[in-house]
């Protein structure tokens, strides 16, 4: 696990950049970033993998990293010095001198030889926790080198606020065939302003699967812009391997790509998310009992305006949802609802077909527990099988002040099993028409469960200033997760757009 508090977090890939072809160097991403802040300092913190052409050239690999706003695109005939980084937030480099097979990141703090011991912040060496994965992409004969948790830092401009330069990265990467690396070492190929991202814009808010054959994949794209961006997206199947920190990151070179967008959405905006429902993706997990696979969306975003104007990167999103180890059973379950009326929950549902069908277990979640199983309810169809409909219900005696969740674990006859939606209610001190949790929030996520799923919502969330921090707006499902928030109180006002009704929420996001 990661050791340090997250202000927000979105993965930033740096996609399709094309090198010299002596050079050999290609492909560089940015992969999980996020910001925090000290008293005096703020930080961004990222992941960085590098494609390297399996050849005997590129044994040494720079990378030196700008905020936008100071970025001056040196000359690079050799090796920059000092005053060649002027400004720069910092350098960190690949030895893969001694062979392709077992390159290894340079000392973190020591990486240029004729800088040891500078107190020189523009010419600092970017910390790391190190190179921790290398994989091979025989398609484009190609290594890709993963370094986890650089990090870089900025002055805060006053006592209480980060320079917002800091979210805008610019940076150069550079290759060296020589065996050593020094003030005068020549540069072979550069890649100048390659390496050039926004933290947070744009940004998935939100992530799920269905585990309905045929499975498929929902998510929602957002922005910060208030004029409309263009983005693509495609979707891989994680490989399953973690890095040293026992984290799933996105590798280019072992991940599937299972599905892409038909065609580039050119109406995302602040106030007009994109939602995807029903994604469909290619491979055996559409309909086998393999329920574990991960897969990342990754939302390509090219801008057209400001210091990285031209340069594409784009945000990944990891849905983790699992579907059960098991082969889908024939039972069409046509609806399933949970209604609080006082001390107890009503769970109602109704069956379109039943097929070998032996009852369904009532499984109960509340806060951060496993889920239990608190009935049994054996199926009405006779030997388990029918084609009419067929409604159950069960009422759970529940005293739980806070936000319980429900799900049906419908088993047939050979003890095979598939799980249904989840359903959420409140306590009795909880508001009928909305539910937030949790509150308070440990990891700067909240979830809003609207009881109308039929209503449309705007949302804004205001820090203990008044300043507006998100807006969401036109919301027509019937939940949305709102993520990245920072310790501190926030006050929620919801508006019902049909009614006007407007419902205020307190908040606590307290992280761990």
């Amino acid at each position: 696990m990661r050791k340090y508090l997250l202000c927000f977090f979105v993965s930033c890939i740096i996609a399709s950049v094309t090198f010299a072809q002596s050079c050999g160097v290609g492909n560089p991403i940015i992969s999980n970033a996020s910001t925090y802040s000290t008293a005096d300092s703020c930080y961004a913190i990222f992941d960085l993998t590098v494609g390297l052409k399996a050849n005997g050239g590129n044994k040494f690999v720079g990378i030196s990293l700008w905020m936008a706003s100071t970025y001056k695109q040196p000359t690079y005939s050799k090796v920059p010095d000092e005053t060649d980084l002027s400004k720069a937030l910092g350098t960190i480099v690949i030895d893969n001198n001694n062979s392709s097979l077992t390159p290894q990141l340079l000392n973190v703090f020591t990486s240029y030889p004729y800088v040891q011991g500078n107190t020189n912040q523009n010419v600092r060496i970017l910390r790391s926790n190190g190179l921790v994965n290398r994989t091979y992409k025989a398609a484009t004969d190609s290594f890709y080198f993963n370094i986890s948790n650089i990090i870089i830092a900025a002055k805060r401009v006053t006592p209480t606020s980060c320079p917002v330069e800091l979210l805008t990265i610019k940076g150069d990467l550079w290759s060296s065939n020589s065996g050593s690396v020094g003030p005068n070492t020549s540069v072979q190929c550069v890649a100048l302003g390659a390496i050039s991202f926004s933290l947070g814009d744009p940004l998935i808010t939100a992530a799920s699967r269905n585990c309905t054959i045929p499975r498929s994949l929902n998510f929602t794209i957002g922005t910060t812009s208030s004029t409309p961006i263009t983005v693509t997206y495609d979707i891989f199947k994680d490989d399953n391997v973690l890095n040293t920190d026992n984290d799933p990151f996105f590798d280019p070179g072992t991940d599937t790509k299972v599905a892409t967008s038909a065609q580039p959405i050119t109406t995302l905006t602040a106030f007009s998310p994109y939602t995807a429902t029903n994604v469909s993706y290619a491979g055996a997990d559409q309909t086998s009992s393999d329920g574990k696979s991960k897969f990342w969306v990754v939302v390509y975003y090219t801008p057209t305006i400001g210091p990285t104007a031209g340069q594409t990167y784009s945000v990944t999103r990891l849905i983790t949802d699992e579907c059960p180890q098991t082969t889908p059973l024939p039972v069409k379950l046509k609806s399933f609802n949970a209604k609080r009326n006082k001390e107890k929950v009503l769970l109602t549902w109704e069956t379109a077909m039943e097929a070998s069908n032996s009852g369904f277990d009532v499984q109960r979640k509340i806060g951060n527990e496993d889920w239990k199983t608190v009935a049994f309810v054996f199926s009405k169809a006779d030997g388990g099988n029918s084609r009419a409909l067929l409604n159950y219900e069960y009422a759970d005696v529940n005293l739980n002040k806070g936000v319980t969740q429900y799900r049906l674990r419908q088993v047939d006859i050979d003890t095979r099993y598939t799980l249904s939606e989840i359903r959420s209610v409140g306590g009795e001190s909880q508001a009928a028409q909305l539910l937030v949790y949790p509150n308070p929030s440990t990891d700067g996520k909240v979830n809003l469960v609207f009881e109308d799923k039929n209503a449309t919502h705007s949302i804004s969330v205001s820090d203990m200033t008044g300043r507006e921090v998100k807006q969401y707006r036109n919301i027509t499902a019937g939940s949305l997760q709102i993520d990245g928030l920072n310790d501190g109180i926030y006050t929620l006002h919801i508006t019902d757009i049909n009614t006007a009704a407007t419902t205020v929420q307190k908040i606590i996001v307290k992280k761990r």
